[in-house]
């Protein structure tokens, strides 16, 4: 028996991920022994100083533990190629680490970004970052065997609005939820006391005209990465399993009583601002040459926050179809990508 196998069994193996959004810090952890799940926590924090300490002590357990990150960060995307040259038509590709998924598509960050990432958790260091577009993709791989559609992963801070057909990525964006434009709707005049009716209903319908990411894996290896050509150096995430025990969830938004008018003005405003992100978005992929022109058949948003109806109803009478909307627990999504990617290393 090999000294390490042994040493395995005497050890705990413990799974961390972290998700930093919305000014929250969420951390989620499950402990093995062998293949039982011994225990697990959910902790959140408001500060990085005290996630680390945290993190700290729960390592402190045993020596074989597995640490993963989401990437919010916004200088990241995927692009529907692997061919090096013609990256570049789709976005500035040339300060970035990538990584190529089935041949098909490419996932990419900034490299600066993830050198911060990994500095702000340098006490302890990173295993996996993940991309939301590697989390998208699986969540609803289903979904995407079937139809063409447009897939939308909303977080607090952050929208990942990618298009799929069966198998490729044909377009991504990823987008920061700005406050300041959350403002600048505050002030428009879009909503009055009788209700959150709009405006410029008819200049938004106008707006569009429908006719017209995994994971960045092993971050040992990305001081070694200078550029595009040494994106071999970075791992292959192909083997990801796919979710097998997935069940849907209602399609139905919740649709909870607000605690004051001022806080469902702002979750009005915060949703009104999420569509025009995705309508324009959608805009782009329709009316830009560089994209593979198809028509997006059905929507699905990937809700890890509990949007409102307003943001279902915006969608609906732009794209006339009913978005379907799966809650998603990322923390249980990052842990099971985690769990893959350390049995296929093993």
């Amino acid at each position: 028996m090999k000294l390490t196998s042994l040493l395995e069994r005497l050890y705990t193996k413990i799974y961390i991920v972290i998700i930093e959004d919305g000014g929250r810090i969420t951390i989620a952890v499950e402990i093995y022994n062998g293949a039982k799940k011994i225990e697990d926590e959910l902790e959140s924090f408001e500060s990085l100083k005290e996630a680390n300490v945290y993190v700290e002590d729960i390592i402190g357990e045993s020596p074989y533990f597995y640490i993963a990150l989401l990437n919010t960060s916004q200088d990241q995307g995927a692009i529907p190629t692997c061919d090096k040259l013609k990256m570049r038509d789709f976005a500035d590709v040339s300060l970035t680490q990538s990584l190529c998924i089935d041949k098909k598509w490419t996932l990419y960050s900034s490299s600066g970004n993830l050198k911060e990432l990994e500095k702000r958790h340098s006490s302890y260091g990173l295993d996996y970052i993940f991309s939301p577009f590697t989390i998208l993709h699986d969540f609803f791989e289903d979904k995407i065997k079937e139809v063409m559609g447009l897939y939308v992963l909303i977080q607090d801070e952050s929208l990942s609005i990618a298009v799929f057909s069966t198998e490729q990525l044909e377009f991504a964006r990823h987008e920061i939820t700005d406050a300041d434009a959350i403002a600048l709707i505050e002030g428009s005049g879009i909503s009055d006391d009788s209700g959150f009716e709009l405006d410029s209903h008819e200049e938004i319908e106008s707006d569009i005209d429908l006719d017209d990411l995994g994971a960045l894996d092993d971050l040992d290896a990305l001081d070694d990465i200078e550029s595009l050509d040494d994106i071999e150096a970075l791992d292959d995430i192909d083997s990801i399993e796919s979710f097998e025990d997935f069940t849907e969830e209602s399609e139905e938004v919740s649709m909870e009583e607000p605690e004051s008018k001022e806080e469902s003005i702002e979750g009005f405003n915060l949703d009104f601002h999420r569509f025009t992100l995705i309508q324009e978005a959608l805009k782009t992929f329709y009316s830009d040459e560089v994209y593979r022109q198809a028509f997006v058949e059905a929507v699905f948003i990937a809700d890890a926050v509990g949007v409102s109806g307003d943001l279902k109803s915006y969608l609906e009478e732009e794209l006339f179809v009913t978005p379907i909307v799966r809650k998603i627990d990322l923390a249980q999504e990052l842990l099971t990508l985690s769990k893959d990617e350390v049995m296929h290393a093993s």
